[in-house]
């Protein structure tokens, strides 16, 4: 988290002159006051935190077109995972770095708290568990837009700006006992990044150099496969300078490589690009 710096603002009040006497002028001492230091912005109680993220989860609720058993259902789970204390002070700290001034930037909030703490929980699930949500993350990027998948794939809001749907609206289009698993695993990564509990295997040196051949393998062949593909980084441009469809393309390839082959193979491979080897 970054502090937030105190500025001393320093005012001088204007010099104040005695009479002049005839063989030598006299002056007196300029006279200073130095203001208070601007105070950082208060941060907000957890009650007014709370009281947001219940209308964040409303929002989004709503937003998504969730119905029936599946309303209740993922309001009932985005209440456990964004009420819970921990989440609430996360938030909180955000808050008084970045005062939000309405229920759209409370989302925002609770959009880079969420993803914060799905990223270290991820890493601390099982490998089959973690392999499951990358084969999640692989079937809802298909049904994405290249916007949406742009987004998805740099980790930000894929309906930033109204250009997309929202992750929840685009769950919503998996089929209940998928969108069920969806929910169940975000909230056991969730509860994971919480606690500090580590439920994740790490690989032998033999299994890290095997997922790393097969890492390289997979993208030669993919390269091939798809010169276009990674033309992009090819001229040098990053992420953020190649256009949604390159990106798009580029992180569909990058999944199918991870999730090729045998399911062995593959959760090594998915536990090796959590363990950053693969950056």
């Amino acid at each position: 988290m970054k502090s937030i710096r105190l500025l001393l603002i320093a005012c001088t009040v204007g010099l104040a002159h005695s009479q002049p006497s005839a063989q030598q002028p006299t002056q007196t001492p300029a006279s200073t006051t130095t203001s208070p230091p601007l105070q950082a912005p208060a941060r907000p109680q957890p009650a007014e935190v709370r009281r947001a993220l219940e209308q964040v989860i409303d929002l989004e609720v709503r937003a998504a077109g969730l119905e029936g058993l599946r309303d209740r259902t993922v309001r009932s789970t985005l209440a456990r995972v964004m009420l819970h204390p921990a989440m609430v002070d996360r938030v909180g700290a955000l808050a008084a770095e970045a005062p939000p001034q309405d229920l759209k930037a409370w989302s925002d909030l609770g959009f880079q708290a969420m993803t914060a703490t799905l990223k270290k929980g991820g890493r601390l699930l099982s490998n089959a568990d973690a392999l499951e949500v990358a084969r999640l993350e692989q079937r809802m990027m298909e049904a994405m837009t290249d916007y949406e998948c742009a987004q998805s794939f740099k980790h930000q809001r894929t309906d930033a700006q109204g250009k997309g749907r929202s992750s929840l609206r685009i769950a919503n289009t998996l089929e209940s006992p998928v969108f069920e698993r969806h929910l169940a695993l975000i909230e056991r990564a969730t509860a994971l990044a919480e606690s500090g509990q580590d439920e994740s295997r790490a690989l032998t040196r033999a299994e890290m150099a095997a997922a790393l051949d097969e890492y390289r393998r997979g993208l030669a062949i993919a390269y091939l496969q798809s010169p276009a593909t990674f033309q992009f980084l090819k001229e040098g441009r990053t992420l953020e300078q190649a256009s949604d469809r390159e990106v798009c393309g580029f992180g569909r390839a990058l999944m199918g490589v991870v999730l090729a082959g045998d399911r062995a193979a593959a959760e090594n491979r998915v536990r090796f690009q959590l363990s950053g080897a693969a950056d």
